[in-house]
């Protein structure tokens, strides 16, 4: 019998250690984490065309990187993938999580939105295989709460936004500077 509980128990540890190397590269969530910064332009004389600058940051704060894209379109589009992990997982360290996953551009205009050309650019890998496996299994696994796509948009407007990610989804805030 000592033997069977001592097996049960290394196999749910093994399980676990396995979930946590796999949710490495999606960060906790316990609150409102700042993932990003974006700021976006229109170019004079260029329709449909931004300049955008995306800065991103780890879940302390640090900037992990700093680009400018050439994004066409009159939004531009943040998205990511949440996971949600029960409560009961936090006890063993395992935190609710997010990753940004792609920049796109968008049209205001339904018409140049279905026949224009479009900006996507994936970020940290895009979805990932992980995100994939987890989605098709979250909702009959006893480990994962929910998996979803979330994103954020809004237009070229010259102002600066900083971009936070919750349990809830993706948040943009204008920076007040």
């Amino acid at each position: 019998m000592r033997g069977a509980s001592g097996l049960i128990l290394l196999v749910l540890a093994l399980v676990i250690l396995w979930v946590t190397s796999l949710t490495q590269s999606y960060l906790g969530l316990t609150g409102e984490i700042k993932v990003a910064r974006v700021q976006a332009s229109t170019i004079s004389n260029i329709p449909h065309l931004m300049n955008l600058e995306l800065t991103q940051y780890d879940q302390q704060g640090r900037v992990t990187s700093h680009d400018n894209y050439g994004v066409k379109g009159d939004q531009w589009m943040l998205q990511g993938n949440m996971l949600k992990f029960p409560g009961w997982m936090n006890l063993v360290g395992l935190h609710s999580g997010y990753k940004l996953t792609r920049l796109e551009g968008r049209y205001e205009d339904s018409d140049l939105e279905r026949t224009s050309d479009h900006t996507v650019v994936d970020l940290n890998g895009g979805d990932g295989q992980f995100f994939k496996t987890v989605y098709k299994q979250a909702w009959s696994s006893p480990f994962v709460e929910a998996a979803y796509g979330t994103a954020v948009f809004l237009p070229a407007d010259g102002m600066t936004y900083d971009i936070f990610a919750s349990q809830a989804g993706l948040v943009a805030k204008p920076v007040k500077e």
